[in-house]
């Protein structure tokens, strides 16, 4: 079964007996933005108010942006007329409703490349991910895409963003919905191992969003044991917290020269 992550330092066993082999290593995706030399992020806008301070750290790791028709709107009214030449998408895709026609007139005199994608049936998030991860997959070659503000106010909205992230799960990279507050990302079956940031917890959850999930952790402060499997109507692991004394002890820092 998957999971639903926020931030957390641990080793995680989930799923049935048969896959407990499978194992995978995850680092925290916010450690990548600490490193200007990494690549193959991908920042997709939404159309939801944008915190700076997120923005501008999530703007300089990205190597290539996307905006989702009106996150158009949200990154132009968010910046100066200096500025707004300096944070320039790549893309804007999505049926190109919301956007409105000054914006995509500015964009596009700069270079932004205009995608319309006509289909009811996916939201803009679904456009621009089947557009960076299907169509555009061998030129971009991205390993995480962050998704801001993809937590926002409407309840459906987040759903409907969780729902992205299934849709897209089989594909090699990592799709994380970040807010100012918090970010999530789904965790496959097997064993997962995360590493934090500076930017992460201390407090984290883990939310069985497809069904009964037998879970084994180590790091947390309350570790789950998998005797009990996490499942709404019965337990789930909200208010959890990273170890990190633990987590310090078990990987000391080096001593002072």
């Amino acid at each position: 079964k998957q999971g639903c992550f926020s931030p957390l330092p641990a080793s995680i066993s989930s799923g049935k007996d048969k896959e407990k082999g499978r194992k995978m290593a995850v680092s925290s995706p916010l450690q990548r933005l600490l490193d200007s030399s990494q690549r193959g992020v991908g920042l997709v806008i939404l159309n939801q108010p944008l915190a700076p301070h997120v923005f501008s750290l999530v703007w300089n790791a990205a190597s290539v942006v996307v905006c989702a028709d009106g996150g158009a709107n949200r990154l132009y009214d968010l910046l100066d007329e200096t500025a707004r030449s300096k944070h320039l998408p790549q893309y804007i895709v999505g049926d190109l409703d919301s956007a409105r026609s000054e914006v995509l007139d500015f964009y596009c005199s700069l270079g932004t490349v205009l995608v319309k994608r006509s289909s009811q049936d996916d939201t803009d998030l679904e456009k621009c991910l089947n557009f960076m991860l299907i169509e555009k997959a061998e030129e971009l070659e991205l390993e995480t895409i962050l998704v801001l503000d993809s937590l926002g106010d409407r309840f459906d909205h987040v759903m409907g963003n969780i729902n992205a992230l299934f849709r897209f799960t089989k594909r090699p990279c990592h799709v994380v919905l970040v807010s100012a507050s918090s970010y999530v990302l789904l965790l496959p079956a097997g064993t997962n191992t995360l590493l934090f940031s500076p930017f992460d917890g201390p407090s984290c959850g883990l939310i069985p969003l497809s069904g009964p999930t037998r879970v084994v952790t180590t790091g947390l402060k309350w570790d789950l044991d998998g005797s009990r499997p996490l499942a709404f109507g019965s337990l789930v692991s909200t208010s959890n917290a990273f170890n990190r004394a633990a987590t310090d002890a078990a990987h000391p820092a080096p001593a002072p020269a």
